[in-house]
């Protein structure tokens, strides 16, 4: 009979603790996305248990990465995400004067968030501020609308984009009458 290979045992607590710094989550979050206890979790990242199959399958979805990622394999496959038109989840306003397509992988609402956003004639999108810092970035697609961020509005045109904070009071609001189409995004950059 020939001598096995053993091979080191790859170093997955490290492996989980730098995927999971990778893309920003705290150990709260981890859990949650993954359904893994936030204790179980700090004890795998420290090497003090060998979670089971199950338990890193939970962990590499919550991360959205390939299982390998956690092992250390360099042959994990790249992110190629797609998300289909027909499974698009859409919400309509609160005044159903607009509707959002949600365009953001749910892995990534705590970073960012971006939507299609359609507009009624005279449609409006009025929102509170959101977080310290929240950035939002907003390019027409089609038609015309202004945005308001505090004491400043600008009218853009199909092909504009603007930039603001959108941690104060800010609307976004189609003032020509024809329906109109933007593409809007949430940028979370000091959300604790």
């Amino acid at each position: 009979m020939a001598n096995a290979v053993m091979h080191e045992l790859p170093s997955i607590g490290k492996n989980v603790h730098v995927l999971r710094k990778k893309v920003n989550l705290s150990l709260d979050a981890l859990a949650s996305l993954s359904g893994v206890s936030k204790a179980m979790l700090s004890q795998i990242e420290q090497g003090k248990v060998n979670p089971t199959i199950a338990t890193l399958w939970k962990i590499a979805k919550g991360l959205s990465v390939d299982f390998n990622a956690l092992l250390g394999s360099h042959e994990q496959e790249k992110l190629f995400y797609i998300q289909r038109n027909e499974t698009a989840i859409v919400i309509k306003g609160a005044e159903k004067t607009y509707s959002l397509k949600i365009l953001t992988p749910p892995q990534m609402v705590e970073e960012l968030e971006q939507y299609w956003v359609t507009f009624d004639p005279h449609g409006a999108m009025v929102s509170e501020g959101h977080f310290a810092g929240t950035e939002e970035i907003v390019t027409v697609l089609d038609g015309s609308v202004d945005v308001t961020t505090g004491d400043k509005t600008a009218t853009l045109g199909k092909g504009d984009s603007i930039r603001y904070h959108a941690d104060c009071a800010h609307s976004i609001r189609e003032k020509s009458g024809v329906k109109s189409e933007i593409h809007l995004t949430v940028y979370f950059r000091d959300k604790k």
